[in-house]
């Protein structure tokens, strides 16, 4: 099986008159009709079925945006929003479409340090931002997010991606002070204080209801992000590590309760899987920051608390290694080869992902273990358990299930994607609450919640009466 069966092969471009006037607007060199290019673009790291765009276009300016989107209005040609492509969700492309990549327009356009917010494009990279105000003595208040090395600002606000920091907020789209929106009919708004335009971004909940969180985890539905300003803050002073194993998934998270309620962790993870010791069923990771004065104090006492509740010392190292080694966390510590490729096999991972109350993290642990052991067909595709993480934010679990299966077997690849569909629709029975979504599990999750769904289809009729922003990401493509 190649790796391109998935996508579904479609030759035609986007009509002749519709490419010229595109090449108008964004120049020749940064539109493309060619097949390697649409193949490329077609998708992002998942294994969804998807088509080929009529078009790939790469604009630089909000004008050029503005230009293209009103353009596509007019003639009703479906555009498809991409970053870098670095998700794992399915992108979702449909014929005769385009698909706009932003990726180019990634500069830092302004770091306020006294109103403490920093103002990027929407290509912007984050670990690249990061780094540029680590420099400076700053840092992002949501510290590593989801594809930290490549993810870009604009996306991980439109999918809403965990920030992986307890103390902060439970979600990146909790840090954005302001945005600016190019709307499905090509006018331009900005949200929160920098509506006002003798103003600029300083206050979120401001000028009346709070727009920003329309567009924070809307998928690119209701608009294109091109400017993002996000909360910064001193960087700490001093870093430091604890690990602790336990036998108990309730002492795990009673312990983790307890430390949230003294607010001891700058990050927390919870991690399960084939690498943790004999008769350990999950480690905690902590992650505590801090100055002179208080990080030993802060240290002895979450160490107090995780031994109250059964917790065993462990190894700090690896706490250390996820927070400062990014691909450590997502490889599980292996070379990206061996990860990815067992015994010559290239797999792929349907992940799965949500937030739960704490007390039911127990009750969906046990549930994907008994899943995972019971079911027949993992082991005929020869399923891998990658990992089940539990970013512990501020006050709930965020629970990142990760299964690996070979992506050249075309049977293996179409259980993964059920399976996945499947442990949504489970994650949703025990009270979770599943973050990014896409084309293949919107339905899955959105049917779930009745009149609020409806609700938001009345809002995207609204907004976007001609259909033409990701079309079938969130919504049905025929409203």
């Amino acid at each position: 099986m190649s790796y391109m069966s998935h996508i579904m092969v479609n030759k035609m471009v986007l009509k002749e008159e519709y490419v010229k006037v595109l090449k108008e607007i964004v120049g020749p060199k940064r539109i493309s009709t060619e097949y390697v290019d649409r193949v490329f673009y077609s998708k992002d790291l998942g294994m969804d079925p998807t088509e080929l765009p009529g078009a790939v276009l790469l604009p630089k300016t909000v004008d050029e945006i503005v230009k293209i989107v009103t353009f596509a209005n007019k003639n009703k040609i479906p555009i498809y929003v991409m970053g870098r492509g670095s998700g794992l969700l399915g992108f979702g492309v449909k014929e005769d479409s385009i698909v706009l990549v932003l990726s180019g327009m990634n500069k830092i356009l302004n770091i306020d340090k006294k109103h403490l917010t920093v103002t990027t494009e929407t290509g912007a990279v984050w670990l690249a931002v990061n780094s540029t105000l680590w420099k400076q003595g700053y840092e992002l208040c949501a510290q590593w997010h989801g594809g930290v090395i490549s993810s870009t600002l604009g996306g991980a606000v439109t999918a809403n991606t965990v920030a992986r920091t307890s103390e902060d907020g439970t979600a990146f789209g909790e840090t954005v002070v302001s945005l600016e929106v190019v709307l499905p009919n090509g006018q331009v708004i900005r949200t929160g204080s920098a509506a006002n335009p003798k103003s600029i971004p300083f206050e979120r909940y401001t000028l009346g209801p709070d727009l920003t969180g329309l567009f924070i985890g809307s998928e690119g539905t209701f608009g294109i992000i091109t400017k993002v300003s996000l909360k910064i803050r001193r960087k700490r002073d001093i870093t430091d590590y604890l690990s602790f194993a336990f036998r108990d998934y309730h002492d795990a998270v009673d312990a983790i309760v307890e430390l949230q309620h003294q607010n001891l962790m700058q990050f927390g993870i919870l991690i399960q899987g084939a690498i943790l010791e004999k008769d350990i069923i999950c480690k905690l990771h902590i992650v505590l920051t801090g100055d002179a004065n208080n990080i030993e104090y802060k240290k002895k006492l979450a160490e107090a608390i995780c031994r109250s509740h059964h917790g065993e010392r462990s190894n700090a190292e690896h706490a250390k290694n996820f927070w400062e080694t990014y691909y450590y966390s997502w490889l599980r510590g292996y070379p990206t080869k061996q990860y990815y490729v067992r015994s010559g096999i290239p797999y792929f991972c349907p992940e799965v992902n949500g937030y739960f109350p704490f007390e039911q993290l127990p009750k969906i642990f046990d549930a994907v273990w008994e899943e995972w052991n019971t079911n027949p067909d993992i082991k005929k595709y020869k399923g891998l358990f990658k990992a089940m993480d539990t970013f512990i934010t501020r006050n709930v679990g965020f629970v990142w299930f990760d299964p690996l299966f070979p992506k050249l077997d075309p049977d293996a690849v179409k259980f993964g994607l059920q399976f996945r569909n499947k442990m949504l629709e489970l994650f949703m029975e025990l009270g979770g609450c599943p973050a990014a979504m896409s084309s293949a599990t919107s339905p899955v999750i959105l049917s779930k919640i009745g009149p609020t769904y409806e609700f938001m289809k009345l809002l995207k009729k609204a907004i976007d009466p001609n259909n033409i922003l990701n079309p079938g990401v969130l919504f049905p493509e025929e409203l």
